[in-house]
Parts: structure tokens; C-alpha cells; sequence
């Protein structure tokens, strides 16, 4: 089975749920080909318009993480590898960190402060479609806490998103490509519609994730 891909101008989004203004927790696997621009959206809760919280692959084959507070850093010590799957994710903790993940492992981390929600929970890019990824995208998630170290590791494993912290699971779409919109197994039925673009199927396989028995489905 293959998952969705997010060619150039091709995005999957709904409107905002998600409103607090402190921890989260953003997650997917992603399957890079190729940067033909500064910079590509990957998942996102908003940004676009100006508030929110996004993970961005700049050229340089590197992950950032853009929020409203005006801070824009990146994992300078890993490079995204390119053609095979990989698991990004960013955290904010009560402690007030964002700390950017690759592989399960932190690459990076600041403080920074709340960020407020932005236009649309979005996967693949964003209403400023000259960001949209070229890639494969699977398994994304959104979590209305900041997950530890260790969850982040799980997940990096193989772990399904469903099966950490699902009590705090606002989203999740594993991205199977099988229609649209994509369900949410998160429990809270948040699924994701095709905003623009098509929706070709990915040919780049399954990420390593672990035989999901999805608890509920919206």
C-alpha cells in the first residue's frame, strides 16, 4: 500500500479544532525526493496566516520549525535524507522548549513562547501553496501536549500515533491514500480534505510503522 503524495500544489487541510495557545506535539513520516524551492510545508497548524506552528524542509535539505513568535531554527547537525522514509516531529513542552525531532532523536531546541492556532490544520502544504512538499507523507498527528523523549522514539520505531498518549490525540491521518477525505483515527473526527492540487497515490511504499488497528475512524 502506498501513501499519499504531495506533489507541488497538492495539499490536504480542514479547518482549525485545535485552540490552545500551549503545548503540542506535531508528528509524520515523510519520504523527501525532491526541494525545488527555498522551502516546502510539510504539517502545520496554521501559519500561513501569520499565527501558528509549522515544520518547513528548507533547500538545504535540513528541518525548521516556523512559529508565530518569530523564531525560525533548524536542525543544523541533520540532514534529511533524501529517498527514504524518515519520522520529523517538534514538541513544545510546559517547560516552555520547542524541540525539533528527526529519527527519535532531538536535533534542536529553544524556547519559545505560545504560539496561537492558525488558519487550518494542514498536511503536504498550506493555503501558500508555493510551499507545498514533493514528497510521500504518512502517519501525521497532531497531540495537544508535548511528548517526551521517549514517545518521540516510539513513534520514530514504529509506534501508530494512536497508541501514544491517545487521550491527547486531537489528529491523526495515517495517509493511505485510499480517499478523501482521509479519516482520522484519532477519535475526535478531524478528517483532512483535499484543498488543492490532485491526489496522486505515493510510490514509495509504507513507512516502518507497526500493523495499526485503528480504534475509531470519522
Amino acid at each position: 500500500m502506498s501513501r499519499d503524495c504531495a506533489a507541488a500544489g497538492t495539499w490536504w487541510g480542514i479547518a482549525p479544532f485545535y485552540t490552545s495557545t500551549a503545548d503540542f506535539t506535531i508528528a509524520c513520516w515523510a519520504y523527501l525526493r525532491a526541494i525545488s524551492q527555498a522551502n516546502v510545508q510539510i504539517i502545520s497548524n496554521g501559519l500561513n496566516a501569520g499565527n501558528g506552528y509549522a515544520l518547513f524542509w528548507p533547500y538545504v535539505n535540513s528541518v525548521v520549525i516556523y512559529t508565530d513568535q518569530a523564531v525560525a531554527y533548524r536542525g543544523s547537525g541533520w540532514a534529511e535524507p533524501a529517498n527514504q522514509w524518515c519520522h520529523i516531529g517538534a514538541t513544545r513542552s510546559g517547560s516552555g522548549n520547542v524541540t525539533l525531532y528527526g529519527n527519535g532523536s532531538a536535533i534542536e531546541s529553544v524556547a519559545v513562547g505560545p504560539s496561537t492556532p492558525g488558519s487550518c490544520w494542514a498536511v503536504g502544504g498550506g493555503t501558500n501553496t508555493g510551499y507545498t512538499a514533493n514528497c510521500s507523507l504518512a502517519e501525521a498527528a497532531l497531540w495537544s501536549v508535548g511528548l517526551t523523549a521517549l514517545e518521540m522514539q516510539s513513534l520514530a520505531k514504529g509506534t501508530p500515533a494512536h497508541r501514544v498518549r491517545p487521550t491527547s490525540l486531537q489528529a491523526y491521518s495515517p495517509m493511505w491514500g485510499l480517499s478523501n477525505p482521509e479519516p482520522d483515527f484519532s477519535g475526535k473526527a478531524h478528517p483532512l480534505t483535499l484543498q488543492a492540487g490532485s491526489s496522486p497515490r505515493g510510490t514509495s511504499g509504507d513507512p516502518p510503522v507497526a500493523s495499526h488497528v485503528p480504534l475509531y475512524a470519522a
